[in-house]
């Protein structure tokens, strides 16, 4: 199960008190949306981690504060993982796949 970016502030505070994963994603974009069908088999196989999703349609500004603070080039599809307030491992386009991301969080 995803759950929603809020805002950049509150992700980067709760990758603080626990590592966790942000997906972001284009909703028009072939790749990202076989990206997210990779993403989901993670989820569904159970992630250790919190996964957010973030559509970059819908949440620009925020999507582009997080690259900024986290200092990640702004790519999608791309999966973040964030831990202590920083961005530890970055996967892009044909990279975000099940096995890319269960071998990013070892």
């Amino acid at each position: 199960m995803y759950k929603q970016v809020k805002n950049a502030n509150d992700l980067i505070e709760s990758s603080k008190e626990y590592p966790l994963l942000l997906f972001k994603e284009s909703m028009t974009c072939p790749i990202s949306m076989k990206a997210k069908e990779e993403v989901d088999a993670f989820v569904s196989n159970g992630s250790p981690y919190p996964v957010y999703i973030l559509a970059v349609q819908e949440q620009q500004e925020t999507s582009e504060e997080l690259a900024e603070k986290l200092k990640v080039r702004h790519e999608t599809p791309q999966i973040i993982f964030i831990k202590d307030g920083k961005a530890v491992e970055v996967l892009n386009h044909r990279d975000v796949t099940e096995e890319m991301i269960e071998e990013m969080i070892e």
